[in-house]
């Protein structure tokens, strides 16, 4: 269990350190160029809108929203990589150094993603507190 524990912290914390260098690069540095995620993902929206504006004979107004939509689905794609992220950090802990006031101990994964993203969305429902 241990080397699980192991593997699950070390993905999270890979996963973490990748968006955030994400992040830095497409918003935060100047003239640096464009993050892994951003880049694939903008080039995979603008394919696809092209392809789609090809077969419905409307490219230059299909294309106009790749803009809007590629920012939309980058925010969405940093939001869920995060929480993956924190869930994976989280996971080995719960039980031990996380519990819940109505549940005691969960320690499965749908409950360590359902802590990070209610941690990072600063909503602190209060039913989840530090055992340690």
């Amino acid at each position: 269990m241990m080397v699980m524990a192991w593997i699950a912290y070390s993905a999270g914390v890979a996963l973490l350190l990748l968006t955030l260098f994400d992040v830095y690069r497409t918003v935060l540095s100047n003239g640096m160029g464009r993050g892994p995620i951003e880049s694939t993902l903008s080039h995979r929206v603008w394919l696809s809108l092209r392809w789609l504006g090809e077969r419905l004979g409307r490219r230059p107004s299909v294309s106009a929203v790749a803009g809007p939509l590629i920012v939309i689905l980058l925010i969405t794609s940093w939001s869920l990589l995060l929480t993956l992220a924190f869930a994976l950090i989280y996971w080995p802990q719960l039980g031990s150094g996380v519990r819940s006031s109505d549940h005691g101990a969960m320690e499965s994964f749908s409950f360590a993603f359902y802590y990070s993203g209610f941690t990072l969305t600063t909503l602190g429902i209060g039913d989840l507190y530090p055992a340690t």
